[in-house]
Protein backbone atom coordinates (compact mmCIF):
# COMPACT_ATOMS: atom_id res chain seq x y z
CA UNK A 1 0.00 0.00 0.00
CA UNK A 2 1.15 3.56 -0.56
CA UNK A 3 1.51 5.90 2.39
CA UNK A 4 2.67 9.48 1.81
CA UNK A 5 4.63 8.47 -1.24
CA UNK A 6 6.23 5.52 0.50
CA UNK A 7 5.59 1.82 0.36
CA UNK A 8 4.26 0.35 3.58
CA UNK A 9 3.57 -3.10 4.98
CA UNK A 10 1.79 -4.02 8.18
CA UNK A 11 3.35 -7.02 9.94
CA UNK A 12 1.94 -8.67 13.06
CA UNK A 13 4.64 -10.06 15.35
CA UNK A 14 4.47 -10.84 19.07
CA UNK A 15 1.11 -9.10 19.42
CA UNK A 16 2.47 -5.85 18.00
CA UNK A 17 1.84 -4.31 14.61
CA UNK A 18 4.83 -2.79 12.89
CA UNK A 19 4.65 -0.37 10.00
CA UNK A 20 7.56 -1.02 7.68
CA UNK A 21 8.32 1.72 5.20
CA UNK A 22 10.35 1.56 2.03
CA UNK A 23 11.66 4.98 1.10
CA UNK A 24 11.06 5.85 -2.53
CA UNK A 25 14.17 5.36 -4.59
CA UNK A 26 15.19 7.44 -7.59
CA UNK A 27 13.51 4.79 -9.71
CA UNK A 28 10.15 5.21 -8.02
CA UNK A 29 8.62 8.32 -9.52
CA UNK A 30 5.14 7.43 -8.33
CA UNK A 31 3.66 5.72 -5.29
CA UNK A 32 2.15 2.84 -7.29
CA UNK A 33 4.21 0.12 -5.59
CA UNK A 34 2.74 -3.20 -4.53
CA UNK A 35 4.17 -5.83 -2.21
CA UNK A 36 3.55 -9.14 -3.96
CA UNK A 37 5.31 -11.67 -1.71
CA UNK A 38 7.09 -11.89 1.63
CA UNK A 39 9.58 -14.44 3.00
CA UNK A 40 10.71 -14.58 6.63
CA UNK A 41 14.12 -15.75 7.83
CA UNK A 42 14.24 -18.89 10.04
CA UNK A 43 14.94 -16.80 13.16
CA UNK A 44 12.15 -14.34 12.33
CA UNK A 45 14.44 -11.32 12.41
CA UNK A 46 14.58 -10.47 8.71
CA UNK A 47 12.02 -10.37 5.95
CA UNK A 48 12.56 -10.37 2.20
CA UNK A 49 9.76 -8.79 0.22
CA UNK A 50 9.09 -8.19 -3.45
CA UNK A 51 8.08 -4.64 -4.40
CA UNK A 52 6.35 -4.44 -7.78
CA UNK A 53 5.84 -1.35 -9.93
CA UNK A 54 4.51 -1.90 -13.43
CA UNK A 55 6.55 -4.69 -15.02
CA UNK A 56 9.52 -4.26 -12.71
CA UNK A 57 10.03 -5.80 -9.26
CA UNK A 58 12.89 -5.63 -6.77
CA UNK A 59 13.63 -7.47 -3.53
CA UNK A 60 14.09 -5.59 -0.26
CA UNK A 61 15.27 -6.98 3.05
CA UNK A 62 13.67 -5.60 6.20
CA UNK A 63 15.02 -5.85 9.73
CA UNK A 64 11.89 -6.62 11.73
CA UNK A 65 13.06 -5.01 14.98
CA UNK A 66 14.05 -1.72 13.33
CA UNK A 67 11.77 -1.63 10.30
CA UNK A 68 14.71 -0.65 8.09
CA UNK A 69 14.32 -1.67 4.44
CA UNK A 70 17.29 -2.11 2.11
CA UNK A 71 17.49 -3.09 -1.55
CA UNK A 72 19.01 -6.56 -1.80
CA UNK A 73 20.69 -5.93 -5.16
CA UNK A 74 21.52 -3.02 -7.45
CA UNK A 75 19.51 -4.30 -10.44
CA UNK A 76 18.17 -1.43 -12.57
CA UNK A 77 15.38 -3.29 -14.36
CA UNK A 78 13.77 -6.70 -14.79
CA UNK A 79 11.88 -8.78 -12.26
CA UNK A 80 13.25 -10.19 -9.02
CA UNK A 81 10.74 -12.68 -7.58
CA UNK A 82 10.21 -15.64 -5.24
CA UNK A 83 12.76 -14.88 -2.49
CA UNK A 84 13.47 -17.68 -0.03
CA UNK A 85 15.93 -17.93 2.86
CA UNK A 86 18.45 -20.70 3.34
CA UNK A 87 17.80 -22.82 6.46
CA UNK A 88 20.73 -21.15 8.24
CA UNK A 89 19.34 -17.71 7.36
CA UNK A 90 22.58 -16.52 5.76
CA UNK A 91 21.54 -16.50 2.11
CA UNK A 92 18.57 -15.69 -0.08
CA UNK A 93 17.73 -17.46 -3.32
CA UNK A 94 15.35 -15.90 -5.85
CA UNK A 95 14.41 -15.79 -9.52
CA UNK A 96 15.57 -12.97 -11.78
CA UNK A 97 14.24 -12.15 -15.22
CA UNK A 98 16.46 -9.47 -16.81
CA UNK A 99 14.90 -6.41 -18.36
CA UNK A 100 15.64 -7.68 -21.87
CA UNK A 101 13.01 -10.39 -21.27
CA UNK A 102 15.43 -13.29 -21.52
CA UNK A 103 14.54 -16.37 -19.52
CA UNK A 104 14.55 -16.04 -15.74
CA UNK A 105 17.33 -17.73 -13.83
CA UNK A 106 18.17 -18.54 -10.21
CA UNK A 107 20.28 -16.15 -8.13
CA UNK A 108 21.82 -16.83 -4.71
CA UNK A 109 23.15 -13.98 -2.58
CA UNK A 110 24.09 -13.31 1.03
CA UNK A 111 21.42 -11.57 3.09
CA UNK A 112 23.51 -8.38 3.07
CA UNK A 113 23.61 -8.44 -0.76
CA UNK A 114 27.22 -9.59 -1.05
CA UNK A 115 28.67 -12.60 -2.90
CA UNK A 116 25.94 -12.68 -5.54
CA UNK A 117 25.96 -15.74 -7.80
CA UNK A 118 23.66 -15.92 -10.83
CA UNK A 119 23.12 -19.10 -12.79
CA UNK A 120 24.09 -19.01 -16.45
CA UNK A 121 21.28 -18.11 -18.89
CA UNK A 122 19.54 -21.05 -20.54
CA UNK A 123 16.68 -21.74 -22.92
CA UNK A 124 14.47 -22.65 -19.95
CA UNK A 125 12.68 -20.53 -17.36
CA UNK A 126 13.88 -21.30 -13.82
CA UNK A 127 11.77 -20.06 -10.92
CA UNK A 128 10.59 -20.57 -7.31
CA UNK A 129 13.82 -21.84 -5.70
CA UNK A 130 13.94 -23.57 -2.30
CA UNK A 131 17.15 -24.51 -0.49
CA UNK A 132 17.57 -27.92 1.14
CA UNK A 133 18.03 -28.29 4.93
CA UNK A 134 21.77 -28.97 4.49
CA UNK A 135 22.24 -25.83 2.33
CA UNK A 136 23.82 -27.94 -0.43
CA UNK A 137 20.94 -28.40 -2.88
CA UNK A 138 18.36 -26.15 -4.45
CA UNK A 139 14.96 -27.35 -5.68
CA UNK A 140 13.23 -25.23 -8.31
CA UNK A 141 10.62 -25.23 -11.05
CA UNK A 142 11.69 -25.17 -14.69
CA UNK A 143 9.37 -24.27 -17.56
CA UNK A 144 10.08 -24.84 -21.23
CA UNK A 145 7.53 -22.28 -22.45
CA UNK A 146 6.33 -18.93 -21.14
CA UNK A 147 3.33 -17.44 -22.86
CA UNK A 148 -0.28 -18.16 -23.67
CA UNK A 149 -2.08 -20.48 -26.05
CA UNK A 150 -5.19 -18.30 -25.95
CA UNK A 151 -5.73 -14.62 -26.89
CA UNK A 152 -7.79 -14.08 -23.72
CA UNK A 153 -5.37 -15.69 -21.26
CA UNK A 154 -2.51 -14.06 -19.41
CA UNK A 155 0.98 -15.47 -20.13
CA UNK A 156 2.27 -17.99 -17.61
CA UNK A 157 4.95 -20.71 -17.45
CA UNK A 158 3.87 -23.86 -19.26
CA UNK A 159 5.27 -27.36 -19.42
CA UNK A 160 7.13 -27.07 -16.14
CA UNK A 161 8.48 -29.72 -13.80
CA UNK A 162 10.49 -29.74 -10.58
CA UNK A 163 14.28 -30.09 -10.62
CA UNK A 164 17.16 -30.15 -8.13
CA UNK A 165 20.71 -28.86 -8.60
CA UNK A 166 23.85 -27.88 -6.75
CA UNK A 167 23.91 -24.27 -5.58
CA UNK A 168 26.07 -23.26 -8.55
CA UNK A 169 23.50 -24.64 -11.00
CA UNK A 170 25.44 -27.81 -11.86
CA UNK A 171 24.31 -31.44 -11.47
CA UNK A 172 20.73 -30.67 -12.53
CA UNK A 173 18.37 -33.61 -12.12
CA UNK A 174 14.66 -33.85 -12.80
CA UNK A 175 12.40 -34.75 -9.87
CA UNK A 176 9.01 -34.98 -11.57
CA UNK A 177 7.97 -36.37 -14.94
CA UNK A 178 4.59 -34.66 -15.30
CA UNK A 179 4.60 -31.38 -17.19
CA UNK A 180 2.42 -28.73 -15.55
CA UNK A 181 0.95 -25.45 -16.67
CA UNK A 182 -0.94 -22.62 -14.98
CA UNK A 183 -4.51 -21.92 -16.00
CA UNK A 184 -6.61 -18.91 -14.99
CA UNK A 185 -9.91 -17.33 -15.81
CA UNK A 186 -9.83 -13.77 -17.16
CA UNK A 187 -9.69 -11.26 -14.27
CA UNK A 188 -9.37 -14.12 -11.78
CA UNK A 189 -7.29 -13.73 -8.63
CA UNK A 190 -6.73 -17.48 -8.36
CA UNK A 191 -4.27 -19.74 -10.15
CA UNK A 192 -4.80 -23.37 -11.00
CA UNK A 193 -2.06 -25.83 -11.94
CA UNK A 194 -2.90 -28.67 -14.27
CA UNK A 195 -0.97 -31.57 -15.66
CA UNK A 196 -0.38 -31.66 -19.38
CA UNK A 197 -1.55 -34.88 -21.05
CA UNK A 198 1.19 -37.29 -22.10
CA UNK A 199 1.90 -37.20 -25.81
Amino acid sequence: MAINGKLGLWVRRGGLILLLLLARTSYARSSSWQITSVAVSPDGRVMALVALRGSTSFIYTVAVDAGLATRLTDAKDGEETSPTFSPDGKRIAYSHEPGNHTRSRIVIVNVDGSDKYEWSPSSMTDLSPVLSPDNQTIVFARADFYGSHSPIAQPHPHGWSFFAANLDGTNVRQLTTERFYVATRPNSKFLRTERLPHS
